[in-house]
């Protein structure tokens, strides 16, 4: 199993509290770092979370880097992490730009980039944008196909429903092949995705028994796409936190809080329903992250690393 960290780049984190996670993960020996995405966030919206509760724990009053950004400037200061999207909202975006700049950062840091994916889902942030919130999926894989296309092709030739080009040349290449693409998402929708289009799956806040679920479809839908499942590298972003005599109580529900021991425990039942990579969503004030980063990195980590997930290569 490998381990990564969220830097922490939607709320009161500061650019030396994300370099300070950043730079901890790439000398402990964690695999990954990773920044968020929301280009904007309405006043008032009808749409509702689907990662629990009716609302975003956020709210627009909270300050978000901009992902692509945030993501150089994290390859910029890191030698050995892979650095990641934790997800692109694609189908808001021009995938010739974002496949330039995603090809560009991937050149700069040596080939260490891995795109996270998704659909979206707070309708109001399309509309305010431009985009047709129905088509999102359509847009979503014929975007990827493009990217894939302008990283591996030259010149370009494109003819899709949504994006259409005569020969053009867009470089810089990725320096070792496409860009790796693992697509969030929870719903089945997103796990049949997967099945047909990922080099990766990065759900949200799953239980074990929710991941073995979700992986045993992504694993059902890459066979009849005529995919090895052993491609696929089976991910998770959820909130953890290490707890310590004395410390406050994180709230109640969150699966992955204790002491290391626990975690690695905890860990360990992921990593039989398939888990992989687990990125950490840092249940703490953004001036302890790094402590905690560093004590899953030396406490934790050395446990859980030689646990093969289920279904693995």
């Amino acid at each position: 199993m490998e381990i990564g960290a969220w830097v922490g780049n939607n709320g009161p984190a500061t650019a030396a509290h994300m370099l300070s996670v950043a730079q901890t993960a790439d000398r402990t020996g964690l695999a990954s770092v990773w920044a968020a995405d929301h280009v904007l966030w309405p006043v008032e919206y009808e749409s509702k979370y689907p990662y629990g509760g009716d609302k975003y724990p956020a709210d627009f009053n909270q300050p978000v880097c901009e992902c692509v950004t945030t993501m150089t400037w994290l390859s910029a200061h890191t030698q050995r992490v892979k650095v990641g999207s934790l997800v692109i909202v694609v189908a808001q975006r021009n995938p010739w730009l974002l496949g330039r700049q995603l090809a560009t950062v991937d050149v700069l840091n040596g080939g260490r980039t891995i795109l996270g994916a998704g659909t979206g889902w707070l309708r109001e942030e399309f509309e305010a944008l431009g985009m047709p919130f129905e088509k999102r999926m359509a847009r979503t894989e014929e975007a990827i196909a493009l990217m894939r296309t302008l990283w591996t092709e030259h010149p370009v030739r494109f003819r899709g429903h949504y994006f259409q080009a005569d020969p053009v040349g867009v470089l810089p290449h990725p320096p070792h092949g496409p860009i790796p693409v693992w697509l969030g998402g929870n719903s089945a929708g997103a796990v049949a995705r997967v099945g047909r289009l990922g080099e990766g799956w990065i759900p949200y806040g799953l239980t074990p028994t929710d991941l073995a679920h979700g992986w045993d479809g992504v694993r059902r839908a890459a066979e009849d796409a005529g995919r090895d499942p052993t491609s696929i590298t089976c991910s998770l972003w959820a909130p953890i936190t290490v707890t310590r005599p004395g410390a406050p109580l994180p709230p109640e529900g969150l699966p992955l809080q204790g002491p290391p021991g626990l975690l690695v425990e905890r860990l360990a039942e992921y990593s039989k329903a398939g888990l992989q990579h687990f990125v950490m969503f840092n249940f703490c004030a953004p001036e302890a992250t790094a402590e905690q980063v560093e004590q899953i990195a030396t406490e934790v980590l050395p446990h859980v690393k030689g646990l093969v997930g289920r279904g693995a290569a």
